[in-house]
């Protein structure tokens, strides 16, 4: 939602429409974004400032800016990984994407017409099931369900480095799903575990 527009993402293919959101009323047709890829899909959505990123999700997948009041295009779509799944804005402008099958993060540097991305600047080990990302302060929150973890980063440097990583679900329950998290502080997280219909909070700096 961008002033009086809300955007809405296609799961099955590289398309989003417009609607006021004073009238509620859509767009004559969605925008096409040319993903230029197998079987896109559009996974997530963010805002910042006058801009709308929206990721493409595919094999090679792209984000891609788009003026958020027209949803004209502006500059060139940029290559960030396999499957991004969730964006984030983080506190130094760059923008946080995390690659669900290839189990990375990779880092976009927005320009005045272009972006410059360091992809897969962070591997997590053994994560090929990455679900979401958040920003807080000069940190990042990444979701693993296949590890059943929240992973603490910090962003600060132009490699990130993991600080601590917290199992939710330690007594392994079956179908443990977790997939979203909400920052509360910059030590203190809820996660949703769509799979057992829970709410877990987590708290980080208790490793010994």
């Amino acid at each position: 939602m961008v002033g009086n527009r809300i955007w809405m993402g296609d799961l099955s293919g590289d398309r989003v429409l417009g609607f006021d959101r004073a009238t509620f009323t859509a767009d004559a047709a969605p925008i096409s974004l040319h993903c230029g890829t197998q079987f896109p899909y559009v996974s997530n959505l963010t805002s910042v400032g006058s801009d709308l990123y929206v990721l493409c999700a595919a094999t090679d997948g792209y984000l891609i800016r788009l003026d958020a009041t027209t949803g004209a295009a502006r500059g060139d779509k940029a290559l960030v990984g396999a499957q991004p799944i969730a964006i984030a804005h983080a506190a130094d402008g760059r923008l946080a994407v995390v690659n669900s099958t290839s189990g990375t993060l990779s880092m976009v540097t927005p320009g005045t017409s272009s972006m410059t991305v360091a992809k897969d600047v962070l591997v997590f080990q053994n994560s090929a099931d990455l679900e979401d990302v958040r920003a807080f302060g000069q940190f990042l929150y990444v979701v693993s369900a296949s590890t059943q973890t929240v992973i603490k980063v910090d962003a600060t440097q132009a490699t990130p480095k993991i600080l601590d990583e917290v199992n939710v679900n330690p007594t392994s329950v079956t179908n443990a799903n977790p997939t979203r998290v909400e920052v509360l502080d910059e030590d203190t997280a809820v996660v949703c575990d769509s799979g057992r219909g829970q709410i877990i909070g987590v708290q980080f700096g208790l490793k010994k």
